[in-house]
């Protein structure tokens, strides 16, 4: 706590103007997010998993995902939240997010630069990581990671000598907040220890108090899901295992992994010829959260989350040049050319990634819906790909057929949690998409299995090919009851008196 007291009395509450400014820009360009449906497939999976935790169900073994517990306990927190749906309670939260990192952008910069470059620095950080472009409308775990890693980067001030051990031990256990949100925070634990060699001191002494810290809410954490029911196998296997494979063999699992070796050499070469590289701590940064960014091995766009704190700082030296060098220049132009890409690619479509919805309609159609309070063009932008519209009237007519004690199982990926979430009823499988279906071994068979012990309702299916066994399944079991669009509803055989 005293920690975070002299944290708040570092900031210029003085001049605190353009930090007003800055939170207000944060919230104008993700309010609109606010109002959004429920669409997007993994906010679908958080509210799903956080809504069962909060309702005393197992975690991993009554639902199923690969994330630490630390995420779906975000959204715990958010199905709490007081008059607001789970996912505006989540959005409120990453807004609070945004603007915390923000805040520590200015203050990380503000260590080693002037304070213009700084509050440049952290203006670039709060556009970016809101822009729909960079899924910065969603609450995704990058949001939420991004402020406990600023947090722990500022204590352990990358751009001077000084160390205390006091600070190192809290930048542990905020990094180790991070963590525990997504696996992939690990990857700023590890520049928070390069940095340390940086620094002058006794290097044994301080990677104890900084790896001490950073241990114990990882270890809270996993106690927490073990006291919630959860046993060892399955933890291991959703938070670690599964990861691993997660990472290497996905589309462009193995491009991802041979930039993510040469990022590694270039870093490892850099460091060895760090006393000739001016603000080396930036590139360090730079490059281990690139590191990062492919670790998911998609492109998707919240994974640039990660380097958008640096990059900021990268861009604003470079904009002001007085502290610029021909290095830090040549990274700033790139820098800016690749965000520049990736705002122009979502309306020129040259690379087909990131595709989730038009982007460039996102703040249109919302002043549309605004003006004529009708949130007709503003759904819209989602419905056409994700099936809003859709998802809505198989809501209504499952909820008119439904009885307390009915199941409903959904064979699809998308919104299909959203669908889960929206109807309320208990899960027959833990598996909430085809995608952890066919991603697991054995998994279609403790679907089925799943499946026969306590047979759903009604199954929904989509238009993706479903697995043989249970299209079986569905053949010998259920009667088609109604279609929709382009799903298909089936009830139970012995349901319809057949």
């Amino acid at each position: 706590m005293p920690v975070l007291l002299n944290l708040a009395a570092r900031i210029p509450w003085k001049g605190s103007l353009p930090f007003i400014v800055l939170i207000s820009l944060i919230f104008l360009l993700r309010l609109p997010s606010f109002f959004e449906p429920h669409w997007f497939f993994d906010e679908g999976v958080y509210a799903l998993f956080g809504r069962s935790i909060a309702q005393g169900e197992i975690p991993y073994q009554y639902i199923w995902d690969h994330k630490p517990l630390g995420i779906y306990l975000i959204y715990s927190l958010a199905y709490f939240i007081p008059f607001f749906d789970i996912l505006v309670g989540a959005k409120i939260l990453a807004f609070l997010s945004a603007s915390v990192s923000a805040i520590f952008v200015f203050l990380i910069a503000r260590q080693g630069f002037s304070k213009k470059v700084s509050l440049l620095a952290a203006f670039l950080f709060g556009i970016f990581s809101s822009l729909p472009f960079f899924d910065g409308n969603q609450a995704n775990g990058e949001i939420f990671l991004i402020a406990p890693t600023l947090i722990a980067i500022y204590l352990i001030e990358p751009f001077s000598q000084n160390i205390n051990t006091k600070k190192l031990f809290f930048a542990g256990l905020f990094v180790g907040v991070a963590m525990s949100i997504k696996q992939v925070a690990v990857v700023d634990l590890a520049f928070l220890t390069l940095i340390l060699f940086l620094k002058e001191g006794k290097l044994i002494k301080n990677l104890v108090f900084l790896l001490v810290g950073s241990a114990i809410i990882p270890a809270l954490i996993t106690l927490i899901t073990f006291f919630l029911g959860t046993s060892f196998p399955d933890f291991w296997f959703s938070v670690v295992e599964f990861n691993f494979s997660y990472v290497t063999n996905r589309k462009l699992g193995i491009a991802f992994n041979f930039l993510k070796i040469l990022l590694l050499l270039i870093i490892l070469f850099s460091f060895f010829r760090r006393n000739k590289i001016a603000y080396f701590p930036l590139f360090l940064w730079l490059g281990a959260s690139s590191v990062g960014v492919l670790t998911g091995g998609q492109p998707f766009p919240h994974y640039l989350i990660q380097i958008m704190p640096v990059s900021g700082i990268i861009l604003a030296v470079g904009f002001f040049k007085a502290y610029s060098t021909r290095l830090l220049n040549v990274t700033s132009v790139a820098l800016a050319v690749f965000f520049a890409f990736v705002i122009f690619n979502s309306l020129l479509r040259i690379l087909p990634y990131g595709d989730v919805f038009r982007e460039w309609d996102y703040y249109p159609s919302f002043l549309k819906s605004a003006i004529s309070l009708d949130a007709t063009p503003f759904n819209s932008v989602f419905s056409e790909r994700w099936g809003v519209n859709r998802n809505k009237k198989v809501v209504s007519y499952l909820n008119r057929n439904l009885s307390e004690d009915d199941s409903v199982y959904i064979w699809g990926g998308g919104t299909t949690t959203w669908l889960y979430y929206d109807l309320g009823t208990r899960l027959p499988s833990r598996y909430i998409s085809f995608l952890h279906v066919e991603a697991i071994e054995k998994a279609e068979e403790e679907t089925i299995k799943s499946l026969s012990d306590d047979p759903p309702t009604f199954i929904i299916t989509t238009p993706h090919q479903t697995l043989p066994e249970i299209t079986a399944f569905v053949k010998e079991n259920y009667l088609k009851d109604k279609e929709i669009e382009d799903v298909t509803i089936y009830k139970a055989k012995k349901l319809r008196g057949d």
